[in-house]
């Protein structure tokens, strides 16, 4: 019996520092699994022969679909990737590959009089609230008005100028008729990376900053004052609601209760980039504060040890390690009982 505990006490220490891993790599390995038994519904980023992305689903609540879709926000982010790899090398390989992301981007912008988006064909599920496409998203309105700026800045062909100034115009449009604008009851403006509908909106901190993020570059290259405008009105905004989505500890992903997760991090970075951009000392107390939330021990213990994942791990290596060690002293045991025969 002593030997019993003694082997557990021994495999609960060794099973710790297998669990001891990034949430993000064991969701990837779960979620990976459970796509071959057509549980989940991961995505795959898969390149074109021209190098833009698409994103493949394979299984939708437990069916086999698969489905493709353009995402615009994955195709702005791979296209600035490309212009970030050809500014570095000076290989033009990579500049036909971010202009054929800018050109995916002029081809697909849906002109809607006075102003034209960028439209999701996916339905989302959260658990406040469904979008059914087409839906539109002021992230990918603001990352892909930067990617067309950058791509104009390059070309000086003014086809990218003119859909990313077309595209801008969304920022105005309120999301009820068809744009990524919701005005706050005391008048501020604020762009939905969910272009939902309905109540209650999901206020994503995260999508709103980059939209912020896209609509100054956009206004750095082109000097357009409507830019400068819609800029101006959101960094408003946001330094209103900075504190709703600090819970003391932690930040959170929306106003719909989604903790941040992952996206902590990204909050991080967004405060001081916003510093950086407005000279707004406001962002940099939040950069600070934020920050020494990631750096406290009991987040980084909530976040890498006790998430509900690496428990469920750190049991199952537990227990594996266990019956194997229990086999391997059966298989001893047996040995030494066929020796202690033989020397009879």
């Amino acid at each position: 019996m002593n030997k019993i505990l003694s082997l557990l006490v021994i495999v609960l220490i060794l099973a710790l520092p297998l669990s001891f891993i990034d949430y993000d790599m064991a969701k990837d390995a779960v979620f990976n699994i459970s796509d071959a038994i057509g549980y989940q519904s991961p995505k795959k980023i898969i390149l074109d022969e021209s190098g833009v992305p698409y994103i493949e689903y394979k299984y939708q609540n437990g069916k086999y679909v698969g489905e493709k879709r353009r995402n615009p926000v994955t195709i702005s982010q791979t296209g600035m990737k490309y212009l970030e790899k050809y500014y570095e090398t000076k290989d033009e390989k990579y500049k036909e590959l971010f202009l054929n992301c800018s050109d995916w981007l002029v081809e697909n912008a849906k002109n809607k009089g006075n102003y034209s988006v960028w439209e999701y064909s996916s339905i989302i599920y959260y658990p406040n609230f469904t979008l059914y496409p087409p839906w539109v998203s002021g992230m990918a309105q603001g990352q892909g008005i930067q990617v067309l700026a950058y791509a104009y800045n390059l070309t000086g062909n003014e086809i990218y100028l003119n859909t990313a100034k077309s595209a801008l115009g969304a920022f105005y449009v309120p999301v009820e008729e068809g744009g990524v604008l919701y005005i706050e009851d005391d008048g501020g403006w604020w762009y939905l990376e969910y272009g939902y509908k309905g109540e209650p909106k999901p206020k994503t901190l995260n999508g709103f900053i980059f939209a912020l993020i896209g609509i100054h570059e956009y206004y750095r290259i082109t000097k357009d004052d409507d830019a400068l405008y819609l800029f101006n009105r959101g960094v408003d905004e946001l330094k209103r609601h900075l504190d709703d989505y600090d819970t003391g500890s932690y930040t959170v992903y929306d106003l719909v209760g989604t903790p941040a997760g992952k996206y902590h991090e990204v909050h991080v970075k967004q405060m001081l980039t916003m510093y950086n951009l407005t000279g707004d000392p406001i962002f940099l107390e939040y950069y600070e504060k934020w920050k020494a939330y990631s750096n406290d021990l009991w987040n980084i213990i909530d976040k890498r040890i006790l998430n509900r994942l690496n428990i469920a791990i750190y049991v199952f290596n537990t227990i594996i390690l266990f019956c194997i060690s229990i086999f391997i002293m059966l298989i001893q045991g047996h040995r030494r009982g066929k020796g202690n025969r033989r020397l009879k």
